[in-house]
């Protein structure tokens, strides 16, 4: 068993981990300061979806899959960086328009809010 001093010292640490926000918490309140509360719902709604595909791959033993198959494991990658390149295609070639203030505003239409927010689920999780 550890020492008392550890375990404190563990707990101290997991407290602070676990009040601290993490990406989720900051894309949320992105979302919700640049586009309102809806998106913002939204987003957190994209991002629970995440969860629970993973969650359900994992349970389904999809993990188990890709550690055991090299080849699996292998084609997952390549598959991951082609989406990434994809991503980052769209990035770049994306409009962005400066407002009257000053401001940067690259929100777009509403189909282009749709993909924003079905990349933060697909993303969410992996």
């Amino acid at each position: 068993m550890p020492s008392l001093e550890t375990l404190f010292t563990f707990f101290g640490v997991a407290v602070l981990l676990g009040l601290s926000p993490g990406p989720d918490n900051l894309f949320v309140l992105l979302q919700s300061a640049q586009r309102g509360w809806r998106m913002g719902i939204a987003a957190v709604v994209g991002l629970c979806l995440g969860i629970i595909v993973h969650t359900t791959a994992v349970a389904l033993g999809l993990a188990a899959v890709f550690a055991a198959s090299e080849t699996a494991f292998t084609a997952l990658k390549w598959c991951g960086a082609a989406y990434l390149v994809y991503l980052a295609w769209g990035a770049w070639r994306a409009p962005v328009g400066v407002s009257a203030h000053g401001a940067v505003n690259s929100a777009g239409s509403p189909w282009r809010r749709r993909r924003a927010i079905f990349c933060a689920w697909s993303c969410a999780a992996w």
